[in-house]
Formats: C-alpha cells, sequence, structure tokens
C-alpha cells in the first residue's frame, strides 16, 4: 500500500487496494479471485509496512498467463509459478530487500484453503 495512491480507512480499502495491484500488476479482475487471506504484516527497518495476502484464484495456471499477457502495466516481466513446498527459492541473497528473506517461513506458516 502507498499513501500517495488509495486511503486506506478500513479493512474494505485494503482489500481494495489489493485487488488494484492484482490487476495493475497481471491483469487480475475481482472476478477471478475467490478469496483473499491476510497472511502477514511485517515492520520493516525503514518503517515500510510490509503486507503479505494469500489470495487464491478461480482459474488456472494457463488462464493467469493469458491474462497477464493481455495486461496494460508492464511493470512486471513475466510470472513465475512454484510450489508452496519450492517457496524457498524465492529466498535468497540476491534480494534487493533484506526483508524478502522472511517470505518463504511466512508463507510456509499459513494454513492451506
Amino acid at each position: 500500500m502507498q499513501k500517495d495512491e488509495l486511503a486506506v480507512h478500513t479493512a474494505i480499502d485494503i482489500r481494495d487496494n489489493i485487488l488494484k495491484e492484482a490487476f495493475e500488476e497481471a491483469n487480475i479482475t475481482q472476478e477471478f479471485v475467490e478469496l483473499i487471506n491476510l497472511n502477514s504484516i511485517v515492520l520493516t527497518n525503514t518503517m515500510s509496512i510490509f503486507i503479505i495476502f494469500n489470495i487464491k484464484l478461480n482459474i488456472n495456471r494457463e488462464q493467469l498467463a493469458i491474462e497477464f499477457d493481455n495486461r496494460t502495466d508492464e511493470e512486471l516481466s513475466g510470472l513465475r509459478f512454484f510450489d508452496k513446498n519450492e517457496v524457498n527459492q524465492f529466498s535468497s541473497n540476491n534480494n534487493v530487500y533484506p526483508y524478502l528473506t522472511i517470505v518463504p517461513d511466512l508463507i510456509a506458516k499459513f494454513p492451506a484453503n
């Protein structure tokens, strides 16, 4: 969440921000979202708030890839799929932000939906 974008006053504002980001980054619309769960809130050493959500989609990888290819914002260069058991690949010493190394543990501890 960025203070210069959507104002956040309620939980619905947070959901709307998640949906806005999902659309901007991957062309995921609300119709593809089955469930959104809060996973973790992390306060970083720079005092930024890092929020992790688990989003369950009602489309498969192939459909998501098609939607991604049709996006209008090209901030991301591609999608990377991995199994929950392979999430440790996400963590590396090459991360720009050191707090990203805790993401695998946060995801692994979150119960499956």
